[in-house]
């Protein structure tokens, strides 16, 4: 009985180890030179920001000739490349692949890399790129929901 309890105990132990390596939230080392701004900037060709690490948050999609980074899902989903940076990606400083990047697919995410407004990307269909994308963290924070507003009776 109690090898079998033993037994139990370390397999949820290993399995539960294993399904958290795969579910990394952060690849890459944080850059302090990289400044915070807000994509909507970016897609304007902002020239002060060209050549700066810059961070940003949006949604991503990694695919063959179709990596980059958008305000929103509907971007994504609809094809809105013109709300979208081109990402050029060093998948070396980040340490991963792009198999495990495509996991984040359709998911808000903060990027750090070099701003470059001349890059529309393959097609030039985006709005812009980042180069030497090195950092990928998952953007969890969800704004809670808010109470509805009572409306008065009339």
């Amino acid at each position: 009985m109690r090898a079998r309890l033993l037994a139990g105990i370390c397999l949820l132990f290993f399995a539960q180890r294993a399904v958290g390596d795969n579910l990394k939230t952060e690849y890459g080392k944080k850059n302090d030179q990289a400044q915070m701004i807000s994509l909507v900037v970016l897609l304007s060709g902002d020239a002060a920001a060209a050549g700066k690490p810059v961070a940003v948050i949006g949604a991503v999609k990694f695919e063959f000739e179709g990596t980059q980074v958008c305000l929103s899902k509907e971007d994504i989903r609809y094809a809105v490349s013109t709300n979208c940076l081109w990402l050029r990606v060093d998948f070396a400083a980040l340490g991963a692949t792009e198999d495990q990047l495509a996991s984040f697919n359709g998911e808000f995410v903060l990027l750090e890399g070099v701003f470059d407004p001349t890059d529309k990307g393959p097609f030039a269909l985006q709005s812009g790129a980042l180069h030497h994308v090195s950092r990928l963290l998952a953007w969890e924070r969800e704004v809670p929901d808010r109470a509805p507003e009572s409306k008065p009776d009339r």
